[in-house]
C-alpha cells in the first residue's frame, strides 16, 4: 500500500513538473519577440519602379510576383472592417488569436458533414497561413494557433487587421485590398460603398473560384450573405441592409494595374541578374508620356493591318546619343493571351532572316 502511495505521489509531481515546463515553455515562446519585418514582409519588399520623371509605372509584389499597393488602417473604411469580421472573425475583437467556439462549431460542422466544410480559423491564424505558407494539415493547424498566438501577443489589433488585408488574395494576379479596390472599381479603398465592401470580401474565399470577372453571379450571392450577417450581428441598420443588398455593384473592365509591364519585368530581371534584389525603387530611363503614344500608335496600325493576318507588334525607342531606353513595347496588349501578349517581343529571340541583307551589301 505504501509503495502504491509512494509511486501515485511520484506520478503526480512529475506530471504536476511536466504541467508547468510545458506552461513555461509556452510562455516564453510567446513572449519571443516577432520581427516587425515578418508582419510588413509585403510592403517591405515591394519593388517600386518609376520612369525618368518619377511616375510610377509598378509596384511588383516580389514574393508572389503580383500586383500590390499598400494600405494603412487609417484608409480603411469601418463598414469594410465589419463585413470583413461578419465574414470571417466575428469575434476578432475579444479572442487572443484562436476562437474555441468557432472551432467547436468547425468540429461539429465537419462531423455533421462528414467532410470539411468550415475551418474555424481567425483572421490571425490565416495571416500566419498567408506569411509562412505552410500546408493545411492538423499538426500546422496546432502550430498555426501558437503562431497566432504570439502574433497577437506582439501585436495590436490594428496592426494584424491590416497586414492581413495588405496580403490577402483576392484574385487576377491580385495582392492586398488596395490594388483590388483599384482595379475592380476603379477607386481608392476609401471611397468604398457598404456592398462594394462586401463584395470584396466575398472573394477571399476563394481568388480563383470566386473570380468577379468569370463568376459574378457566385460572388454577387456571398456578397448578400456577408450584407445579412453585418445585419444579423448588428453592424448595420436593417434600412442600410436593404439598400445595400438591392445595390448593382458594377465592375469596371479590368485594367492594366500597372504600366509599361514588359518593360517592369525587364527591369526586374535584370536586377535579379546583378544580384540587387534588395533594391526597392528604381528610377529608369522610360518616358511614360512618350510610352503612352507609342502604345496608341502602334495598336492604330495594327488595326489597319488585321486584314493582312497582322495581330501583334513590339516597339523601342531609344535614345541614339545615351542609349537610354525611352519606351518599350512588347507587345499590343500584355493581357491578350491569345496573341501571346505576356511574350516581349522587343527582346525575344528570332530569325534574322532579311534583316542581315543590309549589312552585306554594305560589305
Amino acid at each position: 500500500m505504501v509503495n502504491s502511495m509512494s509511486r501515485l505521489n511520484r506520478i503526480i509531481i512529475l506530471s504536476g513538473l511536466a504541467c508547468i515546463s510545458l506552461i513555461t515553455t509556452i510562455w516564453f515562446y510567446l513572449k519571443k519577440p516577432i520581427p516587425r519585418a515578418e508582419l510588413n514582409f509585403a510592403i517591405k519588399n515591394v519593388l517600386i519602379i518609376r520612369d525618368r520623371k518619377s511616375i510610377v509605372l509598378s509596384r511588383l509584389y516580389p514574393e508572389k510576383g503580383g500586383f500590390y499597393q499598400p494600405v494603412s488602417f487609417s484608409d480603411l473604411p469601418d463598414h469594410l472592417i465589419k463585413a470583413l469580421l461578419a465574414a470571417e472573425d466575428k469575434r476578432y475583437f475579444s479572442h487572443k488569436g484562436i476562437d474555441l467556439l468557432a472551432v467547436a462549431r468547425a468540429f461539429k460542422d465537419n462531423i455533421r458533414n462528414l467532410r470539411i466544410v468550415s475551418g474555424g480559423s481567425t483572421i490571425s491564424q490565416q495571416l500566419v497561413r498567408i506569411i509562412y505558407g505552410r500546408p493545411r494539415n492538423f499538426f500546422n493547424k496546432i502550430i498555426e494557433s501558437f503562431l497566432a498566438l504570439r502574433l497577437e501577443y506582439h501585436f495590436s489589433k490594428q496592426e494584424i487587421l491590416t497586414a492581413y488585408l495588405n496580403r490577402a488574395f483576392f484574385g487576377n494576379n491580385l495582392y492586398g485590398i488596395g490594388v483590388a479596390s483599384q482595379t475592380y472599381f476603379g477607386k481608392p479603398v476609401k471611397q468604398l460603398s457598404v456592398s462594394e465592401s462586401a463584395f470584396l470580401v466575398s472573394i477571399l474565399k476563394s481568388g480563383t473560384i470566386y473570380n468577379p470577372y468569370k463568376k459574378y453571379k457566385i460572388v454577387d450571392e456571398r456578397r448578400r450573405y456577408i450584407l445579412k450577417q453585418m445585419l444579423e450581428n448588428g453592424y448595420i441598420s436593417k434600412e442600410k441592409y436593404s439598400l445595400s443588398r438591392e445595390e448593382k455593384v458594377s465592375l469596371v473592365k479590368f485594367t492594366k494595374p500597372f504600366r509599361a509591364p514588359h518593360f517592369c519585368f525587364y527591369i526586374k530581371n535584370k536586377l535579379s541578374r546583378l544580384n540587387l534584389e534588395n533594391v526597392l525603387e528604381v528610377r529608369t530611363t522610360l518616358d511614360y508620356s512618350i510610352q503612352k503614344k507609342v502604345e496608341s500608335i502602334l495598336n492604330n496600325h495594327l488595326d489597319t493591318l488585321r486584314g493582312n493576318n497582322v495581330n501583334n507588334a513590339a516597339c523601342v525607342v531609344l535614345d541614339a546619343t545615351t542609349g537610354d531606353i525611352v519606351c518599350m513595347v512588347g507587345s499590343a496588349d500584355y493581357y491578350n493571351r491569345d496573341d501571346d501578349g505576356q511574350v516581349n517581343g522587343a527582346l525575344s529571340l528570332r530569325q534574322p532572316g532579311s534583316s542581315l541583307k543590309p549589312f552585306l551589301y554594305a560589305y
